[in-house]
């Protein structure tokens, strides 16, 4: 009894710890010969040049974006040069100007060329094929290696991107969503779109910054063991991811409030006019601020993570730079990033989650608390399982024998009660018995006779 009262707590724990459905994380580093290179997207923090801007942009926009009043008159004109001021705002007839807003994001958004003053791959020069137009919540962006197409045989600075970057503060405007100087920065999947607003590294001019990459591929499980998107479906991208999620559900809760979408945001949905984009910048506000796209983490995601250090630019970067590129005179170590960012190694970390405790592992965990405990085994057990089962048979065999004795005559011996019906018969044949019975058997006869 003893030790059937200890398989029963062994079996009961194991059981318990098998329902818990607990899992266990496996790390792993692999190398490589060759390694896929993120994809790059970078955006100045300012949305919109000034220079860019004509008299049609501030009279349908300004009010919107924040840098003036609804009558047109400049917030902040001390910001911005005096000749500027009068010949835009003073000699302007705004009630002559129309809406409409059709390439006002394309046109005023920093352009690539001046964005980006150097570009090298691996030492060797860029192709401007290797970028492409993103557009996000920082208005008109531009992302490398967007379609996978550059890999690395070797790691190390020099077998990296370089960047040279313009942060263009003269183009500045005083709106209600420029707060800083400088440039966001974000590695990230192909199939992923980059969410700078709330993933976005910043890094201010006048430095040198060395970044140095790492990819990780996280493998979760999901329910039971876990909570993940496995086979999640997405209306405007390929793949699930969570900056994706957030932004589907950012267009959609727009697109219920203000009936339009914004640029950055993805769809066919009508694009916001200008007494719009109010609306829009306000729901998009509200649900930052609110708990409204929750998204939970994909089982399956590529990340890649960095380590930074900085140096500061000297001036004879500047007089390097003018030599190999032509540059605008205004660059100066006060409104120029420099940017190495390569892999420290080519290798990449792997973190899978899996059940820490199977069906199999309880199974082999039950078989041995058996053995062990009644020196038992499956074998055993279902042996026992047999003999129960014909001992009750057995009984209501017998239980329906009591129930119904006229049936009794019916039911023909067994095997068993034959082979004890001739056993019987064997000893009453033996020779002393038979001598007996004639014995008596002639006496009866005599008897009769006389």
């Amino acid at each position: 009894m003893g030790s059937l009262a200890m398989l029963i707590v062994t079996a009961r724990r194991q059981i318990i710890y098998f329902l818990e459905r607990d899992h266990a994380t496996k790390y792993d580093v692999n190398f490589v010969h060759q390694l896929e290179f993120p994809a790059i997207t970078i955006c100045n923090v300012n949305r919109h040049r000034r220079s860019a801007m004509t008299i049609k942009d501030i009279a349908i926009m300004g009010a919107q974006l924040g840098f003036t009043d609804d009558h047109h008159n400049l917030l902040h004109p001390e910001l911005y040069p005096e000749d500027w001021y009068n010949e835009t705002f003073l000699m302007t007839d705004w009630e002559a100007v129309h809406n409409s807003i059709t390439d006002f994001y394309a046109r005023t958004g920093h352009r690539l060329e001046d964005l980006v003053q150097m570009c090298s791959w691996k030492s060797q020069k860029c192709n401007t094929s290797s970028w492409v137009v993103e557009y996000t919540h920082y208005g008109k962006c531009y992302t490398f290696n967007k379609f996978a197409d550059h890999q690395l045989q070797k790691a190390g600075s020099g077998n990296g991107l370089y960047l040279v970057l313009y942060d263009e503060e003269i183009e500045y405007i005083e709106t209600k969503n420029t707060d800083d100087l400088g440039i966001k920065f974000l590695p990230h999947a192909q199939h992923e779109p980059p969410f700078l607003k709330e993933l976005g590294f910043g890094f201010a001019p006048g430095f040198h910054y060395l970044v140095t990459l790492k990819q990780k591929e996280i493998t979760a499980l999901p329910l039971p063991y876990g909570v993940c998107e496995q086979d999640h479906p997405t209306q405007y991208f390929q793949n699930y991811t969570v900056p994706g999620c957030r932004i589907e559900c950012e267009t959609e809760r727009i697109y219920e409030k203000c009936n339009c979408r914004l640029v950055e945001s993805p769809g066919d949905h009508p694009l916001c006019t200008p007494h719009q984009f109010e609306c829009a910048e306000e729901m998009l506000a509200s649900i930052e601020q609110s708990n409204d796209c929750l998204c939970q983490n994909p089982c399956h995601a590529v990340q890649y993570p960095y380590a930074m250090s900085l140096l500061e630019i000297r001036e004879t970067t500047i007089d390097k730079l003018r030599k190999d590129h032509p540059i605008p005179p205004e660059l100066n170590t006060d409104n120029i990033i420099v940017l190495n960012i390569y892999f420290d190694s080519l290798s990449f970390e792997t973190v899978t989650q899996v059940p820490a405790y199977t069906f199999n592992s309880i199974i082999s965990d039950l078989g041995g608390a058996m053995g062990l405990w009644l020196g038992a085994s499956i074998l055993a057990a279902a042996q026992m399982l047999d003999y129960c089962g014909r001992m009750c048979h057995a009984r209501f065999i017998s239980k329906a024998s009591c129930c119904n004795p006229t049936e009794v005559d019916d039911i023909k011996p067994t095997a068993v009660q034959a082979e004890k019906r001739e056993d019987i018969v064997s000893v009453w044949a033996t020779p002393r018995n038979l001598s007996q019975s004639a014995s008596d058997l002639k006496e009866e006869d005599i008897s009769d006779v006389d």
